[in-house]
């Protein structure tokens, strides 16, 4: 990687994950017949697997689709957390006054010291950016986005969002409801936070196409994943991305801190 990273890299075995069980994974990927674009996977704040697929790279920002939502649902948070809005203000009285644009900035750093950026972001004719999908982000920033939410809205000793609006917008605020065939898959079956969806394991930002944020707090995890696939379901249970026994292990102790920035080789 050519450029300073946004996390810190480990390997599995030092934060007890093992990595026979990541290879596992990819595999049963690759049988799910998921074409993917690239994965990270984050165990107690540091990257401990990272991958591409051709023609994708770790420079490359990804369309996000509908995962742009849970980026919005955080710009929200952060204009609560200001007053600027609240939960019970109608949007035909504030969108006027606060459209996107300002504030999904710094739902991605731009006045906060997160250091993320959100590439593009697709825009209409009058130059409003979308609010439902069209943000362009790469794997990492992704990563660090969930890494974001399962500190609690910390980044580096710095709260950039209450985590009283990170376990709000997380927690199950609707419930969601099986179709009459019966065939909605089990993770559309945990409820729906503010523009974040629970899972039988944590819960997940996730955009069409295999576009996924997952974040599993009491594995202390975060996965980020680029794909093209219509199947969420076969990305996140079948796959085993969700619960992949790699996963379960205990952190170590450690005797040394890793730095919280470091540079790619």
């Amino acid at each position: 990687m050519d450029q300073e990273a946004l996390l810190p890299r480990s390997v599995p075995s030092e934060e007890g994950v093992d990595a026979t069980g990541v290879s596992g994974l990819l595999e049963r990927l690759e049988e799910q017949g998921i074409e993917c674009h690239s994965l990270m996977v984050v165990r107690h704040g540091r990257v401990i697997a990272e991958g591409w697929w051709a023609p994708y790279s770790a420079e490359r920002p990804h369309l996000l689709y509908s995962l742009t939502k849970s980026i919005v649902g955080v710009a929200v948070g952060l204009a609560v957390d200001d007053g600027l809005i609240a939960l019970d203000d109608r949007v035909v009285d504030i969108l006027p006054e606060h459209v996107p644009d300002p504030v999904s900035a710094r739902a991605a750093g731009a006045d906060r010291p997160m250091e993320v950026n959100i590439v593009d972001w697709e825009r209409l004719r009058s130059g409003v950016t979308f609010g439902f999908h069209g943000a362009y982000l790469t794997t990492e920033a992704i990563a660090a986005f969930g890494l974001l939410l399962l500190q609690g809205g910390q980044w580096r000793g710095h709260q950039l969002v209450s985590q009283r609006w990170v376990e709000t917008a997380t927690r199950r605020q609707i419930e969601t409801v099986q179709f009459e065939d019966g065939s909605r898959e089990p993770d559309w079956l945990e409820g729906y936070g503010y523009h974040f969806w629970r899972s039988r394991y944590g819960y997940r930002s996730d955009g069409a196409m295999g576009q996924l944020c997952l974040v599993v707090p009491e594995q202390d995890l975060v996965v980020a994943v680029t794909a093209a696939t219509t199947s969420t379901q076969a990305l996140l249970a079948r796959s085993g991305i969700s619960s992949c026994p790699a996963w379960t292990s205990p952190a170590p102790q450690r005797t040394t801190a890793l730095s919280p920035i470091v540079s790619g080789s």
